[in-house]
């Protein structure tokens, strides 16, 4: 631990690991490196059907609810299409959130 935390701002969250209480695959910096900001561009976020959910029965659900886990183990956010939300319902939540903030 001591050499974990002489690493400071370059520690990894690897560095701490023992302390998890999930699996995290991943390995990132604890702080933004000096030199900007890092992105993969190449992921993709898992797409979660939930007409799979509404309307598949039992193996639609079990789908789902497959898909949805997977995506909440791997990076913890999910994008939800087939809810059934009008699209002009975002415009408005949109517009909503900017007076708001």
């Amino acid at each position: 631990m001591a050499d974990a935390q002489d690493k400071g701002i370059n520690a990894l969250n690897r560095d701490f690991s023992q302390f998890d209480q999930v699996n995290k695959p991943h390995s990132y910096r604890l702080s933004e490196a000096v030199q900007g900001e890092e992105f993969d561009e190449e992921f993709v976020i898992r797409t979660c059907d939930l007409s799979d959910f509404f309307n598949g029965g039992e193996t639609g659900r079990q789908r789902f609810a497959q898909s949805l886990g997977a995506a909440m183990e791997e990076i913890g956010f999910a994008i939800l299409v087939g809810h059934g939300v009008p699209l002009d319902l975002y415009a408005q939540a949109e517009q909503a959130c900017a007076r708001f903030f």
